[in-house]
């Protein structure tokens, strides 16, 4: 019998949840789970930064070859993660995940919303383009995304666009018109940081938070419907160390 999955949040169905993390991750989390050895890497790896980083470090060849695995496995988490925020996001009621092929933005309200722009008593069809973090997009590329999503929420009638940032650059909470440098300001386009994101799509302040504090319990489903034998163990000390993480990025 399968495992009924509930992490207590009134906010979002448990079981789909589950469903959009398993998919997001099965794969990176089989890599994480397989036997690293750096001779075999699919990936090119840099012989001089391994000497010079266990020279600066005083770490043995066995521990880099540790470092080096989890240095790969995170950076192809760290997509994972993005995609993740984006499917989550378009599980919230009203709202629908565009999916990563040949979309031209990531999720949007299935109809007309209120509580966005600079007039959130107005009902808007609301697009959106999500980012895990601030600095995801460069800022050679801003300019041609700020004009792709204005010109996809002109070409819908009433209708804006948001920029997404699930990570902002420091503890701010923010809901702005998005204007990268050299950008013309416009009421179609603006951007706001993950923990509005949250608040504001599903409806529910403090969202956010409440997924971050059961990553542990779901990430651990998500190894048992593998069959990974790793636990995700945390202890009262790191619990408390990872809620100040977040307290840091979010100032809340």
């Amino acid at each position: 019998m399968r495992k009924q999955h509930d992490y207590g949040l009134t906010w979002i169905n448990s079981e789909d949840l589950f469903r959009v993390t398993l998919k997001s991750f099965e794969k990176v989390f089989a890599r994480a789970n397989q036997d690293f050895d750096p001779q075999e890497s699919k990936n090119a790896i840099d012989p001089f930064g391994a000497v010079f980083l266990m020279g600066a470090t005083g770490i043995d060849y066995r521990t880099w070859v540790d470092v080096e695995n989890s240095r790969q496995v995170g950076k192809t988490l760290q997509n994972a993660v993005g995609n993740w925020h984006q499917a989550v996001l378009g599980l919230a009621q009203g709202w629908q995940d565009k999916g990563a092929n040949g979309t031209i933005y990531d999720i949007e309200s299935e109809g007309e919303v209120t509580g966005f722009g600079e007039n959130p008593q107005k009902a808007v069809k609301v697009i959106a383009e999500v980012k895990n973090k601030y600095n995801t997009i460069k800022a050679s590329d801003e300019a041609n995304t700020h004009k792709r999503l204005r010109e996809q929420a002109k070409s819908r009638g009433n209708s804006i666009a948001y920029l997404i940032q699930i990570v902002p650059k420091s503890a701010e909470l923010y809901e702005r018109r998005w204007m990268p440098s050299n950008v013309r300001s416009s009421d179609r386009v603006y951007v706001m940081d993950g923990y509005t994101a949250y608040s504001k799509i599903f409806k529910y302040q403090g969202a956010l938070r409440e997924l971050y504090e059961i990553l542990p319990a779901l990430m651990q489903d998500v190894h048992e419907e593998l069959g990974n034998s790793k636990s995700v163990q945390v202890s009262t000390e790191d619990y408390s160390d990872i809620q100040k993480i977040f307290e840091y990025t979010y100032g809340k």
